[in-house]
């Protein structure tokens, strides 16, 4: 009986060892990959950067255990293909992935979504793009992707032209992912933009085009709620367009000016160059969009 038991003891401090084994082997996988791509610029889609090689080598390299790395790497070598704009190879390696690693599931969600990429901004095949974009979604329901796709969709299908189509895919943004508080604020500048452009028509009746400046607003002034405070580049066109709606919608810049002010002013509550009382006079020209 004390034998078994020492037997049984064995075995189970083996198996601890080799759990701890593949944990630590697992992260140091982690880490040689990590310092590949730690250099990989922040807009890595504009070129500038070769990696392929090293990427290569690293799957030759490890082992198989370490599945979630090797996606990883294999996701980076198709980025590197797409800033490089080898369209084709690009499309090839995210397909690869998505076929040889079918369990590492947030891998194959963005490689997916590059796919619909590729295609809107590199090859401009818009049919291409919108089912790779939707089988994100499909395939991938509950991934931090799959509401950038959505917007991608809307994005998409503006590029179509099919600007009433569109307005309804990025209405499922904030519809179907309240939590996705970025791609919200993106889906809502991008509807503001698409509903100024349309303002801007030359044949546009003037009732239309006030209804059409009065949307974007609506839609900028969600944007703006809704942007992250590190999201400063999108806060500040978002500032630009509400600012450019009103001096459009009123033929002046009064309520242009009171929404810098308000920003300055009123949000900052930085009163140093106003007079006494005044901050309290201004208010928000947003507030009944």
């Amino acid at each position: 009986m004390k034998r078994a038991n020492l037997i049984t003891l064995f075995i189970f401090f083996c198996f601890i060892a080799l759990f701890a084994f593949k944990i630590i082997n697992a992260q140091a996988t982690r880490i040689v990959l990590d310092e590949i791509i730690e250099d990989i610029p922040e807009k890595w889609w504009e070129g500038g950067w070769d990696k392929k090689d090293e990427l290569q080598s690293f799957i030759q390299t490890h082992s198989a255990d370490n599945r979630d790395a090797l996606a990883k790497a294999q996701y980076w070598i198709g980025c590197n293909y797409y800033s490089q704009r080898d369209n084709e190879a690009a499309i090839a390696v995210f397909k690869e992935l998505i076929q040889d690693y079918a369990d590492c599931w947030f891998a194959c969600a963005k490689a997916r979504f590059e796919i619909g990429q590729v295609y809107v901004y590199r090859i401009y095949d818009y049919d291409k793009a919108i089912v790779n974009f939707r089988k994100v979604i499909s395939d991938y329901p509950k991934c931090e992707v799959t509401a950038q796709a959505q917007r991608m969709i809307g994005y998409t299908l503006w590029q179509m032209r099919e600007n009433e189509k569109a307005f309804i895919e990025y209405g499922k943004v904030w519809g179907n992912y309240p939590q996705a508080k970025l791609e919200i604020a993106k889906a809502y500048w991008e509807s503001g933009n698409l509903s100024f452009q349309e303002a801007l028509k030359n044949n546009i009746f003037e009732d239309k085009k006030v209804t059409k400046l009065t949307q974007a607003l609506s839609f900028y002034k969600q944007a703006y709620l809704y942007c992250p405070d590190e999201e400063a580049e999108l806060a500040e066109w978002t500032v630009d367009a509400i600012v450019n709606s009103f001096k459009i919608l009123d033929g002046n810049r009064q309520r242009a000016d009171d929404f810098i002010r308000y920003q300055r002013y009123v949000l900052t509550s930085d009163n140093s160059l106003l007079s006494e009382g005044q901050s309290v006079a201004i208010q928000d020209p947003l507030k009944d969009f």
